[in-house]
């Protein structure tokens, strides 16, 4: 009968009954699981994040991460002197205070005697793909809501708010995109000599929907075939969609979490409590205050319910228009909306285009395991704990995040154009 169970009452047994490798598990499953995992090196990699490792940080010190320029002068010819001319390297740092990012599951006497090493393996992949996601939506976050970020509209667009049937996503869409990383001085993600010509390639990230929509593109179709792309033996193919034009398509899907919906690519939603026609209440997205279910909208914009357009301002983590709404925009009609309607950004979809160095992250230290026990024992916890951060990189000005380009797309559900 020999060794410990989780219902043994002393935080010194519980810390026991967690395997020896649970937090390296966890920290190797995480970045398996998050989408910009593939994307991760060192300083020098030119890989699309600049990873920095600092584990003598405490919450509140800074790590500093170096970023190179490019040569741009001509340099010297004949018999000009060198000495006192040569180029400067102007060397970038982006600065990045790690924070405290914590969570963990708690349970109580009732379920102890059911727990044991496969439940706490069990926590500890639950553990894992939540650090996985909140590093994704950091980032994606910090993408999208750069002030000083490129900007581009599918088709003819020129807004968010012209973007309409015509302005789905397509290999046109791709096309600009990589027009626009060149235009601005993008670092590729990886360059192919082809014969005597050096070919750089980017990629981009799109939303499933966006997805379905370029599979419905006859160019897309038919370059995929002609091309017969295939296979994952190089590392920046892994989950690759396939490619056009020098650039790789990757998708990130928006998933379902016990009621939040969406991504920073495809800002979703579910109503939860039922609208009547004339309702100018605020939205009800969940109930979980400490979920926020309203993460990936902006703070104001239109609402597309049904077929209904809703124009709001204001959120808080369960609610949309908590300042205002105002009901039936741009010649729709206002309508009862049941439990359960799925509410987009009146079907705003983001492509997110990149190059390398697009994003700086750093560790002060690596996930690692926490406990505890209260109540006499009644409740017991176990948890992860990391210092950690992460940031766009702009050029040395601070007017330009010069290796991603953000493109607005119309991103409707394939049963609808509205």
């Amino acid at each position: 009968m020999g060794g410990p169970f989780l219902n043994d009452l002393t935080p010194a047994i519980l810390a026991n009954a967690i395997p020896t490798q649970w937090e390296p598990k966890i920290r190797m499953d995480s970045a398996r699981k998050a989408f910009w995992g593939k994307f991760v090196g060192k300083e020098g990699s030119d890989q699309p994040i600049i990873e920095r490792m600092d584990f003598t940080n405490t919450p509140g010190s800074a790590v500093n991460i170096q970023i190179t320029s490019q040569l741009l002068q001509e340099g010297q010819t004949g018999d000009t002197t060198l000495e006192g001319n040569e180029e400067t390297i102007t060397l970038g740092q982006i600065s990045i205070t790690p924070n405290t990012l914590r969570n963990a599951v708690a349970v109580n006497w009732r379920a102890k005697k059911q727990i044991n090493f496969d439940i706490i393996m069990a926590i500890g992949d639950l553990l894992s793909t939540w650090i996985a996601r909140r590093t994704d939506e950091d980032l994606f976050s910090s993408i999208v809501n750069s002030a000083v970020g490129s900007q581009l509209y599918a088709g003819a667009a020129t807004s968010i708010s012209t973007l309409g049937p015509a302005t789905t996503f397509g290999v046109q869409e791709i096309m600009r995109g990589k027009a626009a990383l060149q235009r601005q001085g993008a670092l590729p993600i990886r360059t192919i000599v082809d014969g005597k010509q050096e070919i750089d390639w980017y990629g981009v990230v799109i939303s499933e929907i966006d997805e379905y929509n370029l599979k419905l593109d006859s160019i897309w179709n038919t370059n995929q075939k002609d091309a017969g792309f295939r296979g994952d033996d190089n590392k920046i193919f892994t989950g690759c969609l396939g490619s056009y034009n020098g650039v790789y398509v990757y998708t990130h899907t928006s998933v379902k979490y016990s009621g939040r919906y969406g991504s920073y690519l495809r800002p979703e939603a579910g109503l939860t409590v039922a609208l009547t026609s004339g309702s100018t209440t605020p939205i009800s997205v969940g109930s979980n205050t400490n979920v926020n279910y309203t993460k990936f909208f902006p703070s104001s914009g239109t609402l597309l319910i049904d077929g209904e357009q809703i124009a709001y301002v204001g959120t808080s983590n369960t609610q949309l228009g908590t300042t205002s709404i105002t009901r039936a925009q741009n010649g729709t009609t206002g309508a009862a909306h049941n439990v359960g309607a799925l509410i987009t950004a009146n079907n705003l979809g983001r492509a997110i285009f990149f190059g390398a160095e697009i994003a700086a992250r750093a560790w002060g230290m690596l996930p690692t395991r926490i406990t505890d026990v209260r109540d006499y024992g009644y409740e017991q916890g176990i948890g992860i704990m990391a210092y950690y951060g992460q940031s766009v990189i702009q050029n040395s000005a601070g007017t330009l995040t010069p290796n991603f380009v953000l493109m607005n797309t119309y991103s409707p559900n394939p049963n609808s154009l509205i």
